[in-house]
């Protein structure tokens, strides 16, 4: 499957999470790999990514890789924190 070049010119991040068509919403998991993609795609490297949100760089390549199934709810919020942040800034 391609991108939508509609959305592609609307947002340079990737939607929030892919709902699959078996489950009704997004899992946790699913939002924080998203999140980190969304952050890689901003040009952030995963030891930046780490950094600001204050987690290991093997945390961040094991969310980025999917090898994350429940991330706590502390993992989610610091990378939930740098992915709004970056998200937010005026002018992005």
């Amino acid at each position: 499957m391609g991108s939508n070049p509609t959305l592609s010119a609307i947002s340079p991040l990737p939607v929030l999470a892919y709902i699959s068509p078996m489950r009704d919403e997004p899992t946790s998991a699913d939002t924080i790999e998203a999140m980190i993609a969304g952050l890689q795609a901003s040009g952030m490297r995963p030891s930046a990514i780490a950094r600001e949100a204050q987690l290991s760089r093997m945390t961040v390549w094991r969310i980025s890789v999917g090898e994350v199934s429940r991330p706590s709810h502390d993992t989610f919020a610091r990378v939930q924190r740098v992915y709004l942040s970056r998200v937010s800034k005026p002018g992005t």
